[in-house]
């Protein structure tokens, strides 16, 4: 496994389908992180009627994240499919969550991301002090689309050859967990699970499963080779105010 110069702390979680008491959670636990990694479903999108209001709330809730000194990253979801949302800065594609932290950007016209913020669909390095992690995010398929992983294999190289080149760790977010173990069972992404395999990234943060991880056979954790994935798995908001996670404390 690569080896992180300086430790870094960092939340895992996913699934929180714009629950305003988990968001501010969020806030107020992130000064305490150097990462907050939500692996997918920040909105609910079956609630179409408050899409506006969603994106203004998430827009401001990441916004403030960043704004304590944490980095943020985040993928998509199906969540973000059915509702046709956009992690994107400045994206045309629905709304775009991201369009916020355009005020975090560096004054600089040829800056094209804050440091702290990694949206969906890249690969990036997030900077801590001396070291550094780096992180992909990988966009759940969209509706039609016969397939998902392997159209993204550009990325998953681009990540390997930082690490090569860095030697940082790798965090790979993707929605849906690998399949054929614990954190993903038979319901999880078999090409996830082989891509992983190939790749061996040392980390990789999914969702979508809720249960998963409670389900007799289940877990939080499994190795895929060399790759430590985690699935937090996550609980109805009635029954706690406080989202499932992860600590990476490395």
């Amino acid at each position: 496994m690569s080896q992180f110069r300086k430790p870094m702390k960092i939340l895992l979680t996913a699934d929180i389908h714009y629950d305003r008491v988990w968001y501010e959670w969020l806030v107020a636990q992130s000064p305490e992180y150097d990462l907050v990694a939500i692996a997918g479903d920040l909105v609910q999108g079956f609630d179409a009627a408050v899409a506006k209001v969603q994106q203004r709330d998430i827009e401001g809730w990441l916004a403030r994240i960043a704004g304590n000194g944490c980095a943020v990253a985040v993928s998509s979801g199906n969540h973000e499919m059915f509702s046709k949302t956009s992690l994107r800065v400045g994206s045309g594609d629905g709304f775009s969550l991201a369009n916020a932290l355009r005020s975090l950007l560096p004054a600089a016209p040829t800056a094209d991301r804050h440091p702290l913020f990694l949206e969906d669909g890249t690969t990036g390095v997030i900077e801590s002090g001396s070291g550094g992690l780096i992180v992909s995010t990988i966009p759940y398929k969209k509706f039609g689309e016969p397939l998902a992983i392997s159209a993204r294999s550009p990325m998953w190289e681009e990540g390997r050859a930082l690490r090569n080149q860095t030697g940082f760790a790798w965090l790979v977010l993707h929605h849906d967990p690998p399949g054929g173990g614990p954190v993903g069972g038979m319901a999880g992404d078999f090409e996830l699970r082989r891509t992983v395999e190939r790749f061996q990234p040392d980390f990789v943060l999914s969702g979508h499963l809720h249960g998963q991880p409670f389900f007799p056979g289940g877990g939080f954790h499994q190795q895929i080779g060399a790759s430590h994935c985690f699935n937090a798995g996550q609980t109805p908001p009635t029954k706690s105010r406080v989202p499932n996670h992860i600590v990476l404390d490395t």
